[in-house]
């Protein structure tokens, strides 16, 4: 058996199980997948509060909480919660006390081995760098969006404003620090040399992921859409997931309205999930009487695939300008379930781009409810291509965004990153690495 070198890592993220967010449940597989094979891993994480903005029943904030769960050593750290609002001045706060919080503990603990810093970009990011380049360990600043580009897009700040010039350059410096740099997609990495001004390989792109073995394709006949008495005869246009701001969601109402006063109601579009968008457009479907459109809550992770495989059409709209920032999770789930996209997105962004790679859909401008209609009406006449879009997204996944394919690109990367720090620690006889 081959001894591989032991890491101890710290990773330090926002998000962590109980809350289902997609970020919260992907650390948590990263995290217990490293001590699977041997590594000490410690979890910097908040008290968890999201999706609603309040700390969950039975946990009470502290300014820490430490539980040892064998080789996985779990830190919860004092912060301000977001609050059910969600005004930005308490996700700065959040996200802000958080990282100090966080960032003196990781001053008091036992110094790591690697840092992975999966944090809030401009507000966060930059404390937590700052504190490994003080312990002279090596980090990994991993970007989930681009920001000042995120806000810029999704107009909470001026574009090219005095706010997204400090922004950028406060984002530059930190990246630039890093010892890496994660990213989700080649345009990020693009983004990141361009407007950084960051080394190519000082970047490393590692792809979200789900766990492919949960999630799988079932019949569109099946118990969950009986019990939500979705008809057969309906055709399913599904988005699932959080109703923000930046998921230029609403349009779905437009759409609606649309297919109806075009005479096609055998389209239903059915959105799961919650967010500050949803209580507009249930307004709004009120209100014009639409039945074409439907919405529920969150469903039990336990019957995602029955519920995501209702769907004859998975639809990704996204804002103006904010998929060249952002890749939503919702994405992957989407190509794990093996039913086509519909994007309503940026040409240029790479969700478009992993649409068309994958030639697992249909790409449309965002915000445009007649070309969303219009997409719909086309994939409902061709049964063949929807099947043929649907497996390609499905092997697509599996080829690049499965669980374990993402999770060996994270411990090569963290091995690399170690050993260029001059790490000599090997593991014990009685601590080997399960490399089976």
């Amino acid at each position: 058996m081959t001894v591989t070198k032991a890491m101890k890592i710290a990773l330090v993220c926002p998000v962590y199980p109980p809350e289902i967010v997609p970020s919260a449940v992907m650390q948590a597989q990263l995290a217990e997948s490293l001590c699977a094979k041997g590594h000490h891993v410690t979890v910097y994480t908040t008290f968890p509060s999201l999706p609603q903005g309040r700390v969950f029943d039975g946990y009470r904030r502290s300014l820490w909480s430490v539980l040892q769960q064998g080789q996985l050593r779990l830190i919860r750290c004092f912060s301000f919660t977001i609050g059910e609002k969600r005004t930005r001045l308490w996700r700065a706060l959040s996200h802000l006390s958080f990282a100090l919080t966080s960032a003196l503990r990781l001053l008091l603990e036992d110094k790591p081995d690697l840092i992975v810093a999966n944090m809030a970009p401009v507000i966060s990011s930059p404390i937590i760098v700052m504190t490994a380049k003080l312990l002279k360990v090596p980090v990994a600043n991993n970007i989930q969006d681009l920001f000042p580009e995120a806000v810029e897009s999704a107009r909470m700040i001026s574009s090219g404003g005095l706010a997204a010039k400090i922004a950028l350059w406060i984002d530059r410096i930190t990246c630039r620090m890093a010892d890496t740099t994660i990213v989700l997609s080649e345009s990020f990495k693009d983004a990141l040399m361009k407007t950084r001004k960051v080394p190519a390989e000082k970047i490393e792109i590692i792809r979200s992921w789900v766990d492919g073995s949960k999630i799988k394709s079932m019949s569109r006949d099946n118990s969950w859409r009986k019990e939500t008495e979705i008809p057969l005869n309906k055709f399913v246009a599904m988005f699932a997931g959080t109703m923000g701001l930046a998921s230029g969601v609403d349009v779905l109402v437009d759409v609606a309205a649309k297919l109806r006063n075009d005479g096609h109601d055998d389209i239903l579009i059915v959105c799961i999930g919650e967010g500050l968008l949803k209580p507009k457009m249930v307004q709004s479907v009120s209100e014009q009487r639409l039945n074409n459109i439907v919405f529920l809550p969150f469903q039990p992770e336990e019957r995602l695939s029955e519920v995501q495989s209702t769907a004859d059409v998975f639809l990704l709209p996204m804002e103006k300008s904010h998929a060249v920032s952002s890749v939503p999770s919702k994405l992957i789930t989407y190509l794990a379930v093996g039913r086509p996209i519909l994007a309503a997105v940026d040409a240029g962004s790479s969700i478009a781009k992993r649409v068309h790679l994958a030639n697992c859909g249909l790409v449309v401008p965002p915000g445009d409810a007649a070309e969303i209609a219009k997409g719909l009406i086309e994939m409902k006449a061709d049964a063949l291509k929807l099947e043929k879009h649907g497996s390609n997204g499905r092997k697509f996944f599996q080829q690049y965004m499965d669980m374990p394919i993402a999770l060996a690109e994270f411990e090569s990367l963290s091995s690399r990153m170690v050993a260029g720090k001059g790490c000599t620690k090997t593991l014990s006889d009685g601590d080997v690495l399960n490399t089976h």
